[in-house]
């Protein structure tokens, strides 16, 4: 009996360990399931913690509408993100913004006062010392020059206007002028260039009558050309309209002197304001004449040339001093001639061509201001009468003109240091009685 009652123990001792096992295993499950209910009840009371660590309680407004508060008595509505995420108020933000507006319109204010600073010494710079400038123009005017033909005439009086360019000889065709002119006189200042005067300037469209007016008021009106714009202007009306006049820009005013008038020979020497826009006139030339030319050089200006009323060339000189508003006469040229064109480059003043008592000319001669003598140069390589001439990167170029019944398509240039002359490009159409000027950059 005894081998029986062992064998039930010991499987009565086995059941009860498995059935403690299958306690044990069912109270560690549920101990796993109330941890894991745990946990995700405190994510959301984590949750809601996080919220109400910023809104704590509610309260009712005197409109009966209810706000929440936060733990700082600020209402809901008093806070927003800021563009870093960050909770903040709206005061906050509207301080921060505004000490960032007060900072940057300082950084401004101190950057566009340092800029005036600035150009206001450059200005005054210039102002107090615009002559030392005078020396860096020749170096721009060799590294960017520009020449510009417009006007004259091939048959007819010509309005197109072209810009030569000496490094490359390449031309470039510019907007035509207001009107056709031809024995009309030109000057450069300040960037721009101007055309005085002329013939032949009829309007078209409108009545008889409309043209005849604007006619007659155009030939009192000059024009001028803006580079940088690259479009002609319409000026204030000269004293008196005419023709065959010479003109040179010096102290940024516009010198004219001479001319024909409705059949007299003018003495006349007026000057023109570009900043005020008005005409002022000047003591008459000794010598009345037309078809003459004019240079400016070291404060001075020099009419040379000319023609009276009988047709005869002039070999007449004469300084202008506008400081004393007073006339000189100077040695005489040694050919007299008149439709001749000169430039003034170091200290000298070049004349070219012309027409002399019988014929056109193709010699040239040089002034020396400082010794008030006249030298000899090596003739031209055609004669040539009604030309123009201009200085660029150290040489003088002479376009246009007429000789022997045609209108003359080359451009020579003389090099001052070896006397040497050039044909270098031909223009992209013949003419003469046309306008050369040279315009800085």
């Amino acid at each position: 009996m005894a081998l029986p009652m062992k064998t039930t123990m010991k499987k009565a001792a086995a059941g009860i360990a498995m059935k403690g096992s299958a306690m044990k295993a069912k109270s560690m499950k549920a101990k796993a399931m109330k941890a894991m209910k745990k946990k995700a009840i405190s994510k959301i009371a984590q949750g809601k913690r996080a919220k109400l660590a910023v809104f704590k309680g509610s309260k009712e407004t005197l409109e009966g509408e209810w706000q929440e508060k936060t733990y700082t008595g600020l209402h809901k509505t008093d806070l927003m993100k800021n563009k870093s995420g960050r909770i903040v108020t709206k005061k906050q933000h509207a301080k921060g913004k505004a000490l960032f507006q007060q900072f940057a319109k300082k950084w401004l204010d101190a950057v566009m006062t340092a800029r005036q600073r600035r150009f206001t010494q450059r200005e005054g710079k210039k102002k107090r010392a615009g002559g030392r400038l005078r020396p860096v123009l020749p170096l721009i005017s060799k590294e960017a020059p520009s020449i510009y033909v417009c006007g004259g005439s091939c048959g007819t009086a010509m309005d197109s206007a072209e810009r030569f360019n000496p490094r490359t000889n390449q031309w470039e065709m510019l907007p035509s002028m207001c009107m056709p002119r031809r024995a009309c006189a030109a000057a450069s200042a300040g960037g721009k260039f101007y055309v005085l005067g002329g013939v032949d300037v009829p309007r078209f469209g409108g009545s008889e009558e409309t043209q005849q007016e604007w006619m007659f008021q155009d030939k009192y009106c000059p024009e001028c050309f803006d580079p940088v714009l690259n479009q002609w202007e319409l000026l204030p009306p000269m004293n008196r309209p005419y023709t065959h006049a010479a003109a040179t820009a010096l102290g940024g005013f516009i010198y004219v002197f001479g001319g024909l008038s409705f059949g007299h020979v003018l003495d006349q020497a007026q000057r023109f304001d570009p900043n005020r826009g008005q005409w002022e006139c000047l003591e008459p030339m000794p010598t009345p004449r037309f078809e003459c030319t004019a240079v400016a050089s070291k404060g001075r200006i020099y009419v040379l040339g000319g023609s009276n009323i009988c047709g005869e060339p002039l070999g007449a000189v004469e300084c202008y001093e506008p400081s004393a508003g007073q006339w000189k006469q100077l040695p005489e040229m040694r050919q007299a001639r008149y439709g001749c064109a000169a430039a003034s480059l170091r200290g000298l003043v070049y004349i070219f061509g012309g027409h002399g008592f019988w014929e056109n000319l193709n010699d040239s001669e040089c002034f020396d201001m400082e010794y008030e003598r006249w030298y000899p140069l090596p003739p031209m390589p055609a004669p040539r009468t009604h030309c123009g001439a201009a200085v660029a990167a150290g040489s003088i170029y002479v376009f246009g003109g007429h000789t022997n019944g045609q209108d003359v398509l080359t451009i020579d240039c003389l090099n001052p240091e070896s006397g040497s002359w050039e044909v270098v490009a031909h223009m992209l159409k013949p003419r003469s009685h046309c306008l050369t000027v040279t315009v800085l950059p």
